[in-house]
């Protein structure tokens, strides 16, 4: 039996091995690793206050484990995002703060461009994403659906990030909080991945990630406003995909006529990337 079509039986959590393999190079990105200039913006806290109206909340567009996200324009026209710390989680998140300065230095999914660490205040500065979060557009907040073909592309880049954090990067690393919230879409919906507060350098147990579920669904991982049996996303999807109810599990706003057997391949890669054991 073909392994993308078999039954997963006993624990659905424990699925067999992959027979993918990773490409020998990621092909959708440059790998040179001076693309990164880490301190190119030099900002002092009050070009930082005029530059997002004193951290307003009408710049305000995104919020991660690290604290707030906002817009701000420069002097000079251009655009960024700036991350502030938390300061009530100041102590708790100081690593963290290294940990991302030192991590968003050395890779290019999404630009550093400086940071700022006076007093109690953390800030880092990255490229502005303009197309908001791959979470909004599931969500049907910015207009337009995404396709079927959409989907697939921003899964094919999510990997190619993620294929250069494990295998390529100068030392390997580790995300840990892959979800929809910190994939970021450009204007062409390419995806890149995005908070890196959470990475760690080396190997870890934790590597799986549900995204490709997410994107094929548009569920959250939990859904209380679902049926009791459809309320944990993962759970409901193993269910669905074991008795080959492939179309049932496609998101509704997806109105397109989709081919079964891709559908077939790219929820047993979501399977895959979802189990936490395997034979």
């Amino acid at each position: 039996m073909n392994s993308a079509s078999e039954k997963f039986p006993g624990s659905p959590m424990r699925v067999p091995p992959s027979p993918l393999r990773v490409p020998p190079s990621p092909s959708r990105f440059c790998m040179s690793p001076k693309l990164n200039r880490l301190g190119s913006i030099h900002l002092n806290m009050s070009q930082v206050a005029r530059a997002t109206n004193n951290f307003s909340p009408s710049l305000r567009i995104g919020e991660g484990g690290f604290g707030t996200v906002y817009k701000a324009e420069l002097p000079d026209g251009q655009v960024v995002a700036i991350k502030r710390a938390r300061k009530e989680q100041f102590d708790a998140l100081r690593t963290e703060f290294r940990s991302e300065v030192e991590l968003l230095a050395k890779i290019i999914l999404v630009k550093l461009l400086g940071y700022v660490e006076k007093g109690i205040e953390r800030l880092i500065i990255t490229e502005y994403v303009p197309n908001g979060t791959l979470r909004e557009h599931l969500d049907g907040l910015k207009g337009k659906i995404l396709d079927f073909n959409q989907r697939l592309e921003i899964s094919i880049d999510v990997a190619h990030g993620l294929t250069y954090l494990h295998l390529y990067a100068e030392k390997q690393i580790i995300h840990r909080d892959i979800k929809s919230s910190n994939i970021l879409l450009t204007e062409s919906y390419r995806a890149k991945v995005a908070d890196f507060g959470f990475a760690r350098l080396g190997d870890d147990s934790d590597k799986t990630h549900v995204s490709t579920k997410k994107i094929l669904t548009g569920r959250r991982p939990v859904d209380l406003k679902k049926p009791p049996d459809e309320r944990v996303t993962i759970k409901w999807v193993f269910r669905k995909y074991n008795e080959r109810r492939f179309a049932e599990m496609v998101d509704p706003l997806m109105n397109e006529s989709i081919n079964e057997e891709i559908l077939v391949k790219m929820f047993a890669l979501a399977i895959q990337c979802a189990a936490l054991h395997r034979s």
